[in-house]
């Protein structure tokens, strides 16, 4: 009975880290970012917490036009950018 339940704590831990090494890394980034300029704490960048890059983008990166730019929408801006 152990083994078996050793055996099985193994194979989440390994399907885990599988999960874990497909996640999209500009969800990560994504978040940085947000932690980084949200200044209100309300989970999303309102165009006076954009600076730079988002700011010059705000009207792109925010697909739904609701004046924030959200999570959702910094990860797709991100997954689209074409780097040169």
């Amino acid at each position: 009975m152990k083994k078996q339940i050793v055996i099985i704590i193994f194979f989440l831990l390994v399907s885990n880290v599988q999960l874990l090494a497909q996640v999209n890394p500009n969800e990560t980034v994504a978040a940085n970012i947000i932690l980084t300029a949200d200044l209100d704490g309300d989970g999303a960048i309102s165009n006076f917490e954009a600076h730079d890059e988002l700011l010059q983008n705000f009207e792109l990166i925010d697909t739904n036009q609701d004046k924030f730019i959200d999570h959702p929408e910094l990860v797709f801006y991100l997954s689209n950018l074409k780097i040169d």
